[in-house]
């Protein structure tokens, strides 16, 4: 006997402004989301997230000036106004100016931080900075493997800043270009991103939710081929069919 069992998909906690970019009713603006390329392991949840960063649903900002996606850049800090200049590449006003205000607390704030866990103090500065800088400017999420920003002291901070995984992005991402009927996977043969029709995209995502569902229905088809007998296939193929229909319904809700 084959039993068939869904992977576990995440629940996501939206703030009151990630809702807005699904709102029909609001001008479509993408995922606002800040990427910490730096601290960040290379693997393919990283790779397709970057990969679609051009669509749409999707404004990444990196760190790194040599990149070829919109960054943010944290500036020098002016003694005079208490701040830390900030630029980033908005998705409709070009180069926007900003800051992060209360310098000297965060300053402040890092000292003893790395007085407190025996760690470099800069470097505290730093994670402090692009996490007051992330949500400075309305990013949606913010993308990061830096310890520091991971340990359990920082549980809090992360809640407020938005912290997520690249692959859990990438699954908000997708959401929303679903939301908009965009529908885009990657051809195995081809290695490539392609649009393609909707009940075809969640039929692939079926087959991905039930993975052992190619196992199932082949032993289905080798009954139907060896006793001439369609009703297991054809209850199959209906199950597959309905799970379809069923994964829409999840992304409204």
């Amino acid at each position: 006997m084959c039993r068939v069992r869904f992977r576990r998909l995440p629940v996501y906690a939206f703030t009151n402004r990630t809702v807005s970019a699904f709102d029909a009713r609001v001008v479509g603006r993408p995922l606002i989301v800040v990427v910490d390329r730096e601290h960040l392991a290379d693997n393919l949840a990283l790779r397709v997230l970057l990969e679609t960063a051009d669509q749409q649903h999707l404004h990444l900002l990196t760190l790194d000036p040599n990149d070829e996606l919109p960054t943010l850049t944290i500036g020098d800090y002016v003694e005079s106004r208490d701040y830390y200049e900030v630029e980033y590449d908005s998705w409709s006003q070009g180069t926007v100016a900003t800051g992060v205000w209360a310098g000297a607390a965060w300053r402040k704030h890092a000292e003893q931080e790395s007085l407190e866990h025996r760690t470099d103090k800069a470097s505290v500065l730093r994670c402090l900075l692009l996490m007051r800088a992330s949500t400075q400017i309305g990013a949606d999420a913010f993308v990061s493997d830096r310890p520091r920003i991971l340990s359990a002291s920082w549980r809090g901070q992360l809640a407020q800043v938005g912290w997520r995984s690249a692959a859990d992005v990438l699954a908000l991402g997708a959401l929303l270009g679903r939301s908009r009927e965009n529908y885009v996977w990657r051809r195995p043969a081809a290695n490539v991103l392609e649009y393609i029709p909707r009940h075809q995209y969640f039929a692939v995502a079926t087959r991905q939710a039930l993975p052992a569902s190619w196992r199932f229905t082949d032993a289905c088809e080798r009954h139907f081929v060896a006793a001439l007998e369609a009703t297991p296939i054809s209850l199959a193929t209906t199950a597959l069919d309905r799970v379809a229909q069923v994964l829409p319904i999840r992304d409204e809700l």
